[in-house]
């Protein structure tokens, strides 16, 4: 993640380090048999959505 400060923009490393405590979250449920509620399992796919719209939408804006 250092590696990649300043190679990729800012909006790009925020997202990214969001995504972290879901893919963190998920490991844990897999590798590890930890328990993960529904409500958990909806959380992170809101938050998902969210950083998928923020993604696309500076795409968008940085291609036009």
């Amino acid at each position: 993640m250092n590696w990649s400060l300043v190679r990729i923009p800012s909006w790009l490393d925020s997202t990214m380090t969001l995504a972290i405590l879901i893919t963190s979250t998920l490991m844990a449920w897999a590798f590890l048999r930890d328990q993960v509620s529904l409500w958990q399992f909806v959380g992170m796919a809101v938050v998902m959505f969210a950083l998928s719209a923020v993604v696309l939408d500076q795409s968008r804006t940085k291609l036009t």
